[in-house]
């Protein structure tokens, strides 16, 4: 019954996270929409559709992101492993901890450089 399970929850969680986001931009689509008709069959002027604000995060806050959920991936892999099968196989996830970390140095370092280009 795992053997089916596990497959089944890897792939079906992030489809489904997937669908629900598309459908809820979807929704919000289709409810600007049907304001807009009203609006023209009523004589009105539509308002204007709201423009996406695209913000611009720093870098080192993506690779902050990606070297937290790497890292805590590595370590969860880790401790399941070892748990099953003992510290030789579980020495092999280390290495998903070791490039969570990196990613981790890397933030660290572009933030520092940031912030010293901003004292100039």
């Amino acid at each position: 019954m795992v053997e089916i399970l596990v497959p089944i929850t890897l792939f079906a969680i992030p489809v489904l996270i997937v669908w629900i986001i598309y459908i809820y931009d979807s929704k919000q689509g289709q409810r600007l929409h049907e304001e807009r008709m009203l609006a023209i069959e009523k004589g009105m002027e539509p308002p204007e559709w709201p423009e996406k604000k695209k913000v611009k995060l720093p870098a080192y806050i993506g690779f902050r992101n990606a070297g937290l959920i790497i890292t805590l991936c590595g370590v969860g892999a880790f401790i399941g492993t070892f748990a099953n099968a003992g510290i030789e196989a579980a020495l092999g996830t280390s290495i998903f901890v070791l490039l969570g970390i990196a990613f981790l140095a890397i933030s660290y370092f572009l933030m520092k450089e940031k912030d010293k280009n901003k004292e100039i």
